[in-house]
């Protein structure tokens, strides 16, 4: 919505601005007014575009208020332990970044909404098991 809502204001104010830049421009050469205004107002609509969706990438998801973060512990420590037995019976071993486990001990610790914001900022992965665990989710009972 955050992104429609961008797309949409810097669209307007792209077509403004170009509205404004065209009308000087006319003023001197009159046949290029239309070229002004549809050059400018899809500069600003590719500017708008890639701001919002910048924006919203940078932007770590938030964990549902009423998650059950006992439940979701038990769920991400079931996803670790199947991803162990699939490396070991491949013969390997699972690797994660030492950011993720850190987080991970952190969070299987103390399963709380901070921990849970901290696993999510460094491992976003596991934002849809917060969901699941939340009412209406798929593993909240």
């Amino acid at each position: 919505m955050r992104l429609v809502l961008t797309f949409i204001l810097t669209l307007g104010f792209g077509i403004l601005l170009s509205f404004g830049i065209a009308s000087l421009v006319g003023l001197a050469i009159p046949s290029a007014t239309i070229w002004v205004i549809v050059s400018l107002s899809l500069c600003w609509l590719y500017i708008g575009w890639k701001y919002a969706t910048v924006r919203d990438r940078a932007r770590p998801p938030q964990i549902p208020a009423r998650c059950n973060f006992v439940l979701a512990r038990d769920e991400i420590a079931r996803f670790f332990s199947i991803a162990n037995q699939e490396a070991t019976r491949d013969g390997g071993e699972s690797l994660f970044q030492a950011e993720i486990a850190e987080a991970w001990i952190q969070f299987r610790e103390n399963p709380c909404g901070a921990t849970a914001n901290k696993l999510v900022a460094v491992a976003p992965m596991f934002h849809e098991y917060f969901e699941a665990c939340s009412p209406g989710g798929r593993f909240y009972a």
